[in-house]
């Protein structure tokens, strides 16, 4: 590795540095972005069938209510049965539960909590119906409680508890689904940090593979300002095939022809002398 880095560029080191940096930097962006819109996706979906939880309570309480002579609960019982409906579709097959993460469109439930949302829906159609059968028909008849009233009731006071069960195990999937998810976001951010970690350990052996030289090419210069003509530079620095490389060849030139032209010098005035 450290060959390779000493024939690069210092253009080149330089250039793979930034471009680790820049492929890092779109990948966590990426990544966290793409987490963050599953993040928001997955709390609306939590947060629709906790809500859908809650209604199917209140369809019991308002069907009591009706039972219990309130006709204005009527309007209240209907508006709660097409909310439940309108939400638990729209987890089960995807689009808007009002009211929800400003009506953002939900997502289809995937394949593996599929199975329990279709158990929990063969349940909830006959409730749904029984509901209905409450809104619509008349609570009494000749002061007697209306017989497809009763029925509706007992059916719904029966099957609330396993209603709100179900319910409660598609909210558990749902959770279960997001924890899932995060583990994932974990896993990537692991991934992302230990690629930084390499990029950091690469700019070091790139940074270091311009800085060392450069201090030794400094010293060399410092002992031939000193008049030290002798100094040389290693076979190894001049040999590099970047810049760096040629600095240093240069020098080593310099210096040649400076001792060349030094032993010159002495020779003619060794001959001036002589004569």
């Amino acid at each position: 590795m450290t060959k390779i880095l000493e024939d690069l560029s210092v253009t080149k080191k330089l250039m793979v540095v930034i471009f680790f940096m820049l492929v890092l930097s779109i990948i966590s962006f990426g990544t966290i972005r793409y987490f963050n819109g599953v993040q928001s996706e997955d709390g609306a979906i939590i947060d629709a069938s906790g809500r859908d939880r809650m209604l199917s309570q209140r369809i019991g309480f308002y069907s009591e209510q009706v039972l219990n002579g309130d006709e204005s609960a009527k309007s209240t019982l209907k508006e709660i049965i097409d909310l439940h409906d309108a939400s638990f579709f729209a987890l089960k097959n995807g689009g808007i539960a009002p009211g929800i993460a400003n009506d953002r469109v939900l997502p289809s439930t995937n394949e593996q909590i599929i199975p329990l949302v279709e158990t929990a829906e063969e349940l909830w159609i006959e409730y749904k119906e029984q509901g209905y059968v409450i809104v619509n028909e008349p609570t009494f008849i000749n002061g007697e409680v209306n017989p497809k009233v009763k029925r509706a009731m007992e059916f719904i006071e029966k099957n609330g508890p396993d209603m709100l069960n179900k319910n409660n195990d598609m909210v558990a999937a749902y959770v279960l689904m997001n924890d899932a998810k995060r583990a994932k976001l974990n896993d990537a951010l692991m991934v992302i940090l230990v690629l930084s970690l390499l990029v950091t350990i690469l700019g070091y052996f790139i940074v270091k593979s311009i800085s060392e030289p450069i201090k030794k090419l400094d010293e060399f210069a410092e002992n031939i300002s000193h008049g030290k003509l002798d100094s040389k530079i290693s076979d190894r620095l001049i040999n590099r095939g970047d810049e760096i490389g040629d600095v240093a060849k240069s020098f080593s030139k310099l210096v040649k022809n400076s001792q060349l032209a030094l032993k010159k010098y002495v020779e003619s005035k060794v001959r001036q002398k002589g004569k």
